[in-house]
């Protein structure tokens, strides 16, 4: 997941050279649910009735994939890839946070905290102390990066909504927020940045595939 993940932010970036972000989330997102909603009916999965599971599956929609995909896509068309992967190494201290007050069995521990201090640290050993420097260069790029941290948010506060939903079967629960989450993003893509008057290089498309079947559905 760490690895799939973490070359989304690479991806992203080669995308958003010539494809504008809200295009960009509503394309991978569109791609991942025609992949999970025929893996779905495949897998013989029955589509819930009750109104309080697809409450979630909204709530899922909204804040795990459509907003923070969007946020991410329109930060990283400023933003290099290891500065947005710094960026995003804040969520497991948001959820945890989180958890602390919303999942009973999941309390706080100076533990939890020592671990991600650990983890965090080693995500900056990895990508270069230096890129810290790059973090809030001026008022443009900071902005972009707040948008790339408000997406790290949405992921800490939708694992807790995930991790309070009833329980339903992982693919259920994956077609039907991608789906609900392409129903959201794609009319507002065409609508407000209308793709295909645009120049969309090969390549860009090709990162919009590998995210929409690859860090998107497969994920």
């Amino acid at each position: 997941m760490a690895l799939i993940w973490g070359t989304a932010f690479l991806f992203t970036k080669i995308a958003v050279t010539t494809i504008p972000p809200m295009t960009v989330a509503a394309g991978r997102l569109t791609i991942a649910a025609l992949v999970l909603v025929a893996a779905a009916a495949a897998a013989g999965e029955r589509v819930p009735r009750d109104r309080g599971r697809w409450s979630s599956f909204v709530a899922m929609a909204i804040v795990g994939n459509a907003v923070p995909f969007f946020l991410i896509s329109w930060g990283q068309v400023v933003v290099d890839s290891a500065v947005a992967g710094v960026l995003m190494a804040a969520m497991p201290l948001v959820t945890i946070v989180l958890a602390h007050f919303f999942v009973e069995s999941e309390p706080l521990r100076g533990v939890t905290l020592a671990g991600f201090t650990m983890g965090f640290a080693g995500i900056v050993v990895l990508v270069g102390p230096s890129v810290l420097g790059r973090v809030g260069q001026n008022e443009v790029v900071a902005l972009r990066q707040a948008a790339i941290l408000l997406g790290a948010i949405c992921y800490a506060c939708n694992a807790i909504l995930a991790r309070r939903l009833e329980r339903t079967p992982p693919l259920v629960v994956a077609a039907a927020t991608m789906t609900l989450a392409a129903a959201i993003t794609l009319p507002i893509a065409l609508a407000t940045e209308r793709p295909w008057t645009r120049t969309l290089s090969p390549g860009s498309l090709a990162a919009v595939v590998h995210l929409g079947l690859v860090a998107t559905a497969f994920a």
